[in-house]
């Protein structure tokens, strides 16, 4: 069984409860026996963004590991302590918005890939964060309808208002002077990246580009969705913003 461990808890002197969202299981917990020791074969391949091969056997309350073997550690990101930071922020939104099922396999594959992008430098952050944020929303139950307008249903590239209290269009014909505190006017370039993000194959989803001013929109809108729908805080976003 592979996954990646999203949190880890010390239980007394050496031993600790791990979080492992799986390409089988879900998001799971596992106990760790000894697992704090320096010498124990499971400190690194149990530590906090380690992905891993487990091997787990089922308690009464909880899995254990018994054995595990590291895949990718992620070396980079514990070198910065910035992109760390927004590392720690991703896990933080997968724990909290993955769904109850023991198929996340899409989770998985999302937190891996940006962890990638995001380890190697090959992406920047500012392009990483509202990505994760908006494609994760999507795939846990809270997925904007960026269709087409609410109201006519007309399809259309530019003049579209979007709401991140509603997470959905009103297209200029039917916007108001009354929707002005609820909707932004987003460009045409702004609207492809976010419907790019939440409605193309995975294999595309990393490869759209946008200038720097629609990017720090879309970073802008992405976050505002995610704090609107979920209607909570994230320690690790306010970490995370502390430190730019």
């Amino acid at each position: 069984m592979k996954g990646i461990v999203v949190k880890e808890v010390k239980v007394g002197e050496a031993d600790k409860i791990v979080h492992i969202l799986t390409d089988g299981l879900g998001l799971v917990s596992a106990s760790c026996k000894g697992a704090m020791r320096v010498r124990s074969r499971l400190v690194s391949s149990t530590s906090l963004l380690a992905y891993s091969s487990f091997s787990l056997y089922q308690g009464k309350s909880m899995y254990t590991v018994d054995d595990a073997r590291i895949e990718v550690q992620f070396w980079n990101l514990r070198q910065d302590v910035v992109k760390l930071s927004l590392a720690m922020y991703f896990l933080e939104l997968v724990r909290k918005l993955a769904p109850d099922e023991t198929d996340l396999r899409g989770h998985l594959k999302l937190v891996l890939n940006t962890l990638y992008f995001l380890d190697n430098g090959k992406r920047d952050i500012s392009y990483l964060k509202p990505l994760f944020e908006l494609r994760l929303l999507s795939m846990s139950g809270y997925m904007p309808d960026l269709v087409g307008c609410a109201r006519c249903g007309q399809f259309v590239d530019q003049g579209m208002y979007f709401s991140p209290q509603s997470g959905d269009l009103i297209c200029r014909e039917c916007h108001l002077p009354v929707d002005d505190s609820h909707y932004t006017l987003l460009g045409s370039g702004l609207l492809a990246a976010m419907r790019h993000i939440i409605y193309s194959d995975f294999s595309r989803l990393f490869n759209f580009r946008v200038d720097a001013t629609t990017l720090a929109t879309l970073e802008k809108l992405a976050e505002q969705y995610l704090i609107y729908q979920t209607d909570g805080r994230f320690k690790a976003l306010d970490f995370y913003k502390g430190l730019l």
